[in-house]
């Protein structure tokens, strides 16, 4: 024979419709919550705008060296064949 199941009290039934109700409440809230907090955390991780300006100019005036360079030994090459052809 089997026992009879045990008798379920009434605080047990409003914990499981507080524990509903607090997951669907935080589940409903998470974007917002994330949203804010990238909001506030964005400012304070970032590098400050005149690092970030100083970064941009670096990388501007390498990309622009390089460029330079590569410019320069195209001409240096051209004016070599042009040299040669003539001499021939």
């Amino acid at each position: 024979m089997r026992s009879p199941p045990a008798p379920v009290s009434p605080s047990a039934g409003a914990s499981w419709r507080a524990c509903i109700v607090f997951l669907a409440v935080g589940l409903l809230a998470a974007p917002a919550t994330f949203r804010l907090h990238t909001r506030m955390s964005r400012p304070l991780l970032s590098a400050p705008r005149r690092i970030q300006l100083a970064r941009r100019v670096e990388r501007l005036t390498d990309t622009r060296t390089r460029a330079l360079d590569a410019q320069a030994a195209e001409l240096r090459r051209i004016e070599r064949d042009l040299h040669e052809g003539a001499q021939a």
